[in-house]
């Protein structure tokens, strides 16, 4: 069996009729005519409450310190 043969038969045993899907706490919604909604509501909920307590603070790079310590290091090494 050829390559594309194998992989249309899994994209029409995998073709989902259905408007609206639930995909990583994301709902994306096919209902309209040649437009698809993303609403993340449910992965904002499921971020806001894993995140651990003691994330109170400012920090000035989302990076964090060890990375550009590294960095330092190996440019004078």
């Amino acid at each position: 069996m050829s390559f594309r043969r194998r992989i249309w038969e899994r994209i029409t045993i995998d073709q989902d009729k259905r408007k609206v899907h639930e995909y990583l706490d994301m709902t994306l919604d096919f209902s309209q005519h040649q437009q698809v909604k993303f609403y993340m509501q449910d992965y904002i909920k499921s971020i806001v409450t894993d995140s651990p307590e003691d994330m109170a603070g400012v920090a000035p790079t989302p990076a964090a310190n060890h990375f550009f310590l590294s960095i330092i290091k190996n440019l004078y090494s």
